[in-house]
């Protein structure tokens, strides 16, 4: 068993198991529908979503294992701990609470602090790199802020939920990580996204659409359906796109707002959804009658600095 063990730490190690973060689709995708849907322009929102998934994509950002200092063994980097909302104390009792150790709030209260110092600026310059950088602060922000109830419960390990990934990707069982693994949580993480987004977009812009968590019900009863932890993480991130695309299309109607999506990013649901795809869109959108859905952009390449700062700012794949 030890040497299983072992073999599964190498994995995570090497192969890139997530220490890290809620799935790509949850901080690139659901922070991009849910920043449109607040009132954010299509390419603020795109570069909000792209800094969130950075985060990840970025050597100087993304969460890890390492040995430093006197410490012998393998343990959570600092940059877990800052940018990816670890505890570094035990928090299983939060946990259960569905609440978050006091350091976590802390690290998430300078995360926002910085971002706000960022839209003061970036509206004294007016200038694209100000705003640029003030975009991708929020997005940042979000990061931690969607890490702190997916990482919830794992503080003070030496791991993070490494192990755990690694058990889930081996035994095909649901990822710490996964949005329906722990649905309270997602939903505590979808609102305070979704109260944090509108309330930058009032600094930012001095108001923001009235978007309330009874609104984004049809999307936590998507990503949360227990069919998901069914599915492959490729049939997943489809279908949650394909009907998280619904959602906002929906939405955007009703409010008489399309218009801030381009002509091309808007799709009629020719395309055959997997099985249990189609099942969860009977359960949770069978009140739809459009199959039209917003297409989300791909996200930009984005350099992250050591303090989570811009360094470069690229076109999507």
């Amino acid at each position: 068993m030890k040497r299983f063990v072992r073999i599964a730490l190498l994995l995570s190690v090497f192969v890139g198991a997530p220490v890290s973060a809620a799935e790509e689709h949850f901080h690139y995708h659901v922070t991009f529908l849910v920043a449109l849907a607040v009132g954010w322009s299509w390419e603020e929102a795109r570069v909000i979503a792209s800094a969130d998934l950075a985060v990840d994509t970025n050597e100087e950002t993304v969460a890890s294992l390492e040995i430093t200092g006197n410490r012998r063994f393998l343990h959570i980097s600092p940059k877990s701990v800052r940018f990816h909302c670890f505890s570094a104390t035990d928090d299983r009792r939060a946990s259960r609470y569905h609440s978050r150790n006091p350091d976590v709030l802390d690290n998430l209260a300078s995360l926002e602090a910085q971002a706000i110092s960022t839209i003061a600026l970036a509206q004294q310059s007016k200038s694209t790199a100000a705003m640029t950088e003030a975009l991708v602060a929020i997005g940042v922000y979000l990061h931690c802020q969607q890490d702190s109830w997916f990482h919830s419960g794992f503080g003070g390990q030496w791991d993070g939920h490494a192990l755990e990934s690694v058990f889930a990707m081996i035994f095909g069982m649901p990822d710490p990580d996964q949005a329906a693994a722990r649905p309270v949580k997602t939903e505590r993480a979808l609102d305070e996204m979704l109260e944090k987004l509108a309330s930058f977009r009032r600094r930012w812009a001095g108001s923001s659409n009235e978007i309330t968590p009874s609104d984004l019900e049809p999307l936590k009863r998507l990503l949360t359906h227990p069919l998901t932890k069914k599915m492959t993480k490729r049939e997943r991130t489809a279908c949650d796109q394909r009907l998280a695309g619904r959602w906002l299309h929906q939405l955007l109607s009703e409010r008489a707002q399309l218009s801030v999506v381009p002509a091309e990013s808007v799709h009629d649901s020719a395309a055959k959804l997997s099985p249990r795809c189609q099942r969860v869109q009977a359960a949770v959108f069978s009140h739809l009658n459009s199959r039209v859905w917003v297409a989300v952009p791909s996200a930009l390449t984005l350099k992250l600095g050591l303090d989570g700062r811009v360094d470069g700012l690229g076109a999507g794949e």
